[in-house]
């Protein structure tokens, strides 16, 4: 059973992006998993994988789609991108070289990156995807 549970209030009703981010709340679930039965516990390198994986695939589907909209606040969700890719590869990096962060510090950071990006920054996007499809021309469809 999963610890955190998703609710449709997540959802920022762009249908692509929701499917990743539940893909993404999926892994959150797992690194909650791998934390149950020791806080000091490292992920194994398929979820670590699977995180750089998302990494990739989200931000390009995003940014792609900021840039062919004219979304004013591209810069930051870059920024913010590279800062939590660069992360991953960081937990990897460390992994690698035998001294891994625990399970319970990815989580920790998942999780955040979740409550403070998903949650905060792609719902500002969607009100603005929300606000520039309102003349109903359809040119979300193209995502």
């Amino acid at each position: 059973m999963d610890f955190f549970t998703w609710k449709d209030s997540f959802c920022i009703g762009i249908e692509r992006l929701d499917d990743q981010h539940r893909s993404f709340f999926e892994c959150l679930n797992d690194c909650h998993a791998q934390t149950v039965t020791n806080k000091r516990a490292t992920l194994d390198e398929a979820l670590l994988a699977r995180l750089k994986a998302y990494a990739a695939e989200h931000f390009e589907t995003e940014e792609d789609m900021m840039r062919f909209f004219g979304y004013p606040d591209i810069r930051p969700q870059q920024r913010q991108h590279k800062y939590f890719a660069s992360q991953v590869v960081d937990f990897e990096q460390a992994q690698a070289r035998g001294n891994p962060a625990s399970a319970q510090s990815v989580l920790n950071f998942v999780r955040d990156w979740f409550l403070e990006h998903v949650l905060a920054e792609d719902k500002k996007f969607a009100v603005f995807m929300a606000e520039k499809n309102s003349n109903g021309d359809g040119s979300l469809s193209r995502y």
